[in-house]
């Protein structure tokens, strides 16, 4: 029995010694491996977690084996020895699987929004340009030019009054264009104004009573009342004795003032608001005149402006 005894003791010390040789042990590591986190002091046994079979815990501190296969962060069965801490043999605890995915790191907090730049203040409204002041009222008849003027040899107006009152809601004359020559002209090239001062300020009633084309000397008579118009025409240069003129002219079928021969023709004016003239102080008033005379406050002109005969006022 006791040579039995021994034999078995021999045979154990062997079989711990073989074990030593082939797996020597592992030198104490602070790592923690791949699989589960090393324990503490525990027993070794079967590893937790995972289906592996029992394995051999040497005392000390081991890191544990990878885990394969199982569940996510559960090990499966251990590669390598487990080493827990102090071992008293036994089961060693199984190691946990392998780490756990790292945890997302915080968002990074989003940086301020940029405070508005300060509103720019408006400048100063300009204040507006003083007024120019009004020209002053120009001088009656001061700076005025006069009509140019071109004689035209041979012509000449004459004047015949046919109201003779001083005063009164009309007025009236007769006027005549007269030519001697030496040249033909045409009645339409032609205008003759009679000048006055007009007070009345209603519209005035303008008849042509009759006109008559004929010889100087008398004798055969076209009529020409259809081819003489008037209007009244205020002055811009005016005077003490003028402040408008009666502008007469003829169409442009009037026809010829031939030599020899004259345009004749009677006039009125009236208002129907019963308002007087003043003859007394009108510039080509005359209740002297006699017919038949030049007169050159009887002025005539070409359509052209150009002043063929008489002086204006």
């Amino acid at each position: 029995m006791r040579y039995f005894g021994v034999a078995a003791v021999v045979a154990l010390l062997l079989v711990v010694a073989c074990a030593e040789q082939n797996n020597p042990m592992p030198e104490p590591s602070d790592e923690t491996g791949d699989g589960g986190s090393a324990g503490g002091s525990t027993t070794g046994g079967k590893a937790g977690g995972g289906s592996g079979g029992t394995v051999i815990s040497k005392a000390g501190t081991s890191a544990g084996g990878k885990a394969s296969g199982g569940t996510d962060n559960v090990g499966g069965t251990s590669e390598d020895n487990m080493t827990a801490g102090t071992s008293a043999g036994g089961k060693a605890g199984g190691g946990a699987g392998g780490k756990a995915g790292g945890t997302s790191g915080a968002g990074g907090a989003g940086g301020k929004g940029g405070s508005g730049g300060a509103g720019g203040t408006g400048g100063t409204a300009g204040s507006g340009g003083k007024g120019g002041s009004g020209g002053g009222a120009g001088t009656g008849g001061a700076g005025c030019t006069p009509s140019t003027s071109g004689p035209i040899g041979g012509l000449s107006a004459r004047y015949d009054s046919e109201i003779d009152s001083a005063s009164g809601t009309g007025i009236g004359s007769k006027l005549i264009i007269a030519n001697q020559g030496p040249s033909t002209l045409n009645l339409a090239d032609l205008k003759l104004r009679y000048y006055l001062t007009n007070e009345v300020q209603a519209t005035l009633n303008k008849t042509i009573n009759w006109a008559w084309y004929r010889p100087n000397a008398g004798g055969n008579q076209v009529d020409k009342k259809s081819k003489v118009m008037f209007d009244v025409v205020p002055m811009t240069c005016k005077t003490a004795n003028a402040d408008a003129y009666l502008e007469f002219t003829f169409t442009a079928d009037a026809g010829l003032l031939e030599v020899g021969y004259q345009i004749y023709f009677s006039w009125t004016a009236n208002n129907s608001a019963s308002q007087n003239f003043t003859q007394s102080n009108d510039y080509s008033f005359d209740a002297a005149a006699v017919e038949g005379t030049d007169d050159t406050k009887i002025v005539v002109f070409q359509q052209s402006g150009t002043r063929v005969w008489g002086t204006e006022p």
